[in-house]
């Protein structure tokens, strides 16, 4: 199921229809996206997709974590019906399988680096999602491998873009060096000119006196 999220257009929410989807959702999931679940609870995977992967949890603006909760929360069969629920997320590069697990089991890989938040059922908000909520059936598996090229391709532009700025500091370095060998074999040269001046000055005034 994919979502808009209500307080930024451009961000997609989506979640698996069952614990066979979850498995191919976070098998084929982007850089940067983020995962929700409720905590101790079985429940929906939901994922929060945005333009720009987020460097850290912390750069999620809040909204947008309470708009994943309100549906990770609504998409779990005993978490709609309790008051409050703690809800779990985490980079979902950190949320592993390994061999035992059932379908739709995951493990994280570090826990501290989930964060929690607890909430109670926001209706209003829920209706709004129910009125745009959307079925659809992506290749997963293409859009996974289109997004690592794009990923690569930023991060080859990025190596470029350092490379060019370390290799302009070096010769802005190298130019200030040169400046000051310049400027120091000025000075010398007007040292040694003075010294001759004040030698031939000296030389001139002795034979005048004699």
């Amino acid at each position: 199921y994919y979502f808009v999220s209500i307080s930024n257009p451009k961000v997609v929410i989506y979640c698996g229809k069952d614990k066979f989807e979850n498995e191919d959702i976070l098998k084929y999931s982007f850089v940067g996206d983020v995962w929700f679940h409720v905590d101790g609870l079985s429940s929906a995977h939901v994922y929060l997709r945005l333009p720009e992967p987020p460097e850290s949890l912390a750069d999620i603006p809040p909204e947008l974590v309470y708009e994943c909760a309100q549906l990770t929360k609504e998409n779990s069969k005993e978490g709609r019906k309790r008051k409050n629920v703690q809800i779990v997320y985490t980079f979902a590069s950190n949320v592993k399988k390994v061999p035992g697990l059932d379908i739709g089991q995951v493990v994280f890989e570090n826990h501290s680096k989930c964060k929690y938040t607890t909430i109670t059922k926001d209706l209003p908000m829920l209706k709004q999602f129910a009125k745009m909520k959307e079925e659809k059936y992506p290749d997963l598996k293409k859009l996974y491998e289109q997004n690592l090229r794009e990923v690569e391709k930023k991060e080859e532009e990025k190596r470029k873009e350092e490379e060019k700025r370390s290799k302009e500091e070096e010769e802005k370095k190298k130019e200030e060096a040169e400046l000051k060998t310049f400027s120091w074999l000025q000075k010398k040269d007007a040292m040694q000119s003075n010294k001759v001046y004040f030698s031939s000055t000296n030389s001139t005034m002795k034979m005048m006196m004699m």
